[in-house]
């Protein structure tokens, strides 16, 4: 058998082997993926310390203006990289993994309710060095930073969320009818669960490559007896605590909602933008209940569309400013 031969033999005995090892070594595979997912959206990993633990978050874009990225329960700062995609073109992005999410620890006996969580994020930004920040949220994100608005008027530019938590129900979901008949189906400790919970969460699911999809399945399903803690806080205590704060809102808003939503009903999302002082809505057609995952380029359209006229109204409320004369002012 000659060297030529012998070569080509190897090279397709290493293909076959990488190969196979794509679906049955999801571990090998999912780091370089996600890494090259990182790179594409221009995102690098950081780490911050703050209030007894470490941060982990991806950081990205340009400009002077930062936008913090909230994600939803039992997610992690990777939903929004291909929304940040975009967005980072025209203004630095940071999107923080939550206390007890991702690569963020929550220290045992802590208080997991909104107030107190929305403390440990503004720590985080603080540590970051960050005065002044526009903030959008998904979920229990956008839950959570309505509620940094809300403490933090002052710092706050503007505020985004993405069909968020703490409305009391409109109308049940289909998630509601599930908690009803005594299901869990946020909770994942099985591979079906993990595919119940997908169906329900996406119109049509985006590509993920599979060993990414495999370690985001064991992770949730590692993680259930954990994410159970924060249950009482979600479906109880602060259930509704964004519909009380939501007033106090100062910032300019946008209320994103996809209209085929099935854990959050979207006839929520018109009594919150009554509640809110300065909001607008979008309703995403056909979309389910993260639209920055699902479709993140028209995501990032409709938001950048909202950064770009608070920005215009910014610059004509500065122009009126100084053209008045200075006794008036």
């Amino acid at each position: 058998m000659n060297t030529r031969r012998i070569t080509l033999l190897s090279a397709i005995l290493i293909l076959a082997m990488l190969g196979s090892s794509y679906y049955a070594i999801p571990n090998l595979w999912a780091p370089v993926l996600l890494s090259a997912e990182h790179w594409r959206s221009g995102m690098r990993v950081g780490r911050a310390y703050a209030v007894s633990r470490e941060f982990i978050f991806l950081e990205g874009g340009r400009g002077e203006e930062t936008i913090v990225m909230i994600h939803g329960f039992t997610a992690n700062k990777d939903h929004w990289t291909r929304f940040a995609a975009p967005v980072g073109k025209r203004y630095r992005v940071l999107a923080v993994d939550v206390p007890g999410h991702g690569g963020t620890p929550n220290v045992p006996g802590e208080d997991l309710g909104f107030e107190e969580q929305a403390e440990r994020i503004h720590a985080f930004i603080a540590a970051r060095g960050l005065a002044r920040y526009h903030l959008i949220g998904n979920s229990m994100g956008g839950h959570l930073a309505g509620t940094v608005a809300s403490r933090h008027q002052n710092e706050v530019i503007s505020l985004a969320m993405i069909e968020p938590h703490g409305m009391a129900h409109r109308a049940p979901s289909q998630f509601d009818e599930l908690r009803a008949r005594g299901a869990e189906p946020i909770l994942t400790r099985s591979s079906s669960d993990y595919k119940r919970l997908v169906s329900m969460t996406f119109v049509e699911p985006p590509f993920i490559p599979y060993p990414v999809a495999k370690i985001f399945e064991l992770d949730a399903i590692a993680r259930a007896d954990g994410y159970a803690n924060f249950l009482p806080v979600l479906f109880g205590r602060d259930v509704a605590h964004l519909e009380a704060i939501a007033p106090t809102i100062t910032a300019p808003t946008l209320v994103i909602w996809g209209d085929s939503n099935r854990f959050l009903n979207i006839d929520m999302m018109a009594p919150l933008q009554r509640l809110i002082p300065h909001s607008s809505g979008h309703v995403m057609r056909g979309c389910g209940h993260t639209a920055m995952v699902e479709r993140p380029a028209e995501t990032a359209e409709v938001y950048l569309a909202f950064l770009s006229y608070i920005s215009s109204l910014e610059a004509v409320r500065r122009e009126v400013h100084d053209a008045a004369p200075a006794s008036s002012r």
